[in-house]
C-alpha cells in the first residue's frame, strides 16, 4: 500500500515528541488494528481460518464471525472478548503458524507504510515502542516480528494456555481495550509511567491517547457518533490528525 505524507503540522509534532523527549521517558505506544493497518487482524484471522475450516463455528452460526460482530454491535468490550475465546481449543503452536500464513496473504497488502515507517523512526531514535491492542497477541505476532518488536513488547489480550499448549478460553486480565489498555501500561511502566507518545484511531484508544505526554496522533477517526467525536477530541486537546491511504 502506499505511504501517506504526515501533513506538516503532524510532522512538526513528530519531530518535536523526537527531539524533546528525556532519554529516560522515551516510550512511545501505538494501537495496531486500524492504526498501523487497515481492517482487523483479529476478525481477518477467523475469516481466514473459518473460509478454510481450520476453526470450530459457534452452534447454529453460518459463519465464526456473525455472532461476534453481533455481539461487538451491542458491547464492544464484550464482544472483543468473546472474539478471542473463539480461538480457545486450538494449539498455540499450530495458530502461530497459521497466523503467519495469514499474514502473508491477508495482512502484509493492508499495512499503512507511513505508520509502520514511523515505529522505526521511533524506534532508530532510541524509544521503546509498545504495541497496546485489543487483539490477541497471536493474531498481530508476524507484523510484530516484521517490526523487529519483542514478544514482551506486545501488551496485547492474552488468554491462558493449557498444559497441552492449547489455547484456553481464560483471558488474562487486564483486557487491554478502552481502560484496560492504561491498566496495562501502568503494569509495565509502573503507577507513575506513561507514554511520551502514543496513537490511535478510535475512541476506545482515547485514555491511551490521554497518558501520553509530549504528542498524540489521532489515525483516521471515524465520523461523530453518539459515543463522541475523536476528531474533535484531538484538535480540542493538540493531537495530531493523519488521514492514511484508507481514510
Amino acid at each position: 500500500m502506499k505511504a501517506r505524507q504526515f501533513t506538516p503540522e503532524a510532522e512538526a509534532l513528530l519531530q518535536r515528541t523526537l527531539d524533546s523527549t528525556p532519554d529516560d521517558a522515551r516510550i512511545a505506544a501505538f494501537d495496531a488494528d486500524g492504526t498501523l493497518w487497515s481492517w482487523d487482524a483479529t476478525e481477518s484471522l477467523l475469516d481466514w481460518l473459518d473460509r478454510r475450516g481450520r476453526i470450530p463455528r459457534p452452534p447454529g452460526a453460518a459463519r465464526v464471525l456473525d455472532p461476534y460482530y453481533a455481539m461487538v454491535a451491542e458491547d464492544k468490550g464484550r464482544g472483543y472478548r468473546y472474539g478471542a475465546q473463539l480461538f480457545a481449543g486450538l494449539e498455540l503452536g499450530e495458530l502461530l503458524e497459521l497466523s503467519e500464513q495469514h499474514f502473508v496473504e491477508e495482512m502484509a497488502a493492508r499495512e499503512f507504510t507511513e505508520m509502520t515507517a514511523l515505529v522505526e523512526r521511533f524506534r532508530r531514535a532510541r524509544f521503546r515502542v509498545l504495541i497496546v491492542s485489543a487483539s490477541p497477541w497471536w493474531s498481530l505476532d508476524p507484523a510484530m516480528r516484521r517490526l523487529g518488536i519483542g514478544r514482551s513488547d506486545v501488551l496485547a489480550v492474552e488468554l491462558e494456555i493449557e498444559s497441552t499448549g492449547h489455547v484456553s478460553n481464560r483471558v488474562i486480565e487486564p483486557f487491554t481495550s478502552g481502560e484496560g489498555k492504561v491498566l496495562r501500561l501502568r503494569r509495565e511502566l509502573g503507577a507513575e509511567g506513561a507514554p511520551a507518545f502514543a496513537a490511535g484511531n478510535s475512541l476506545d484508544d482515547v485514555p491511551m491517547l490521554l497518558m501520553s505526554t509530549h504528542g498524540a496522533l489521532v489515525v483516521d477517526p471515524p465520523a461523530p457518533s453518539s459515543r463522541g467525536d475523536l476528531a474533535a477530541l484531538a484538535q480540542q486537546r493538540g493531537w495530531a490528525l493523519h488521514r492514511t491511504t484508507a481514510g
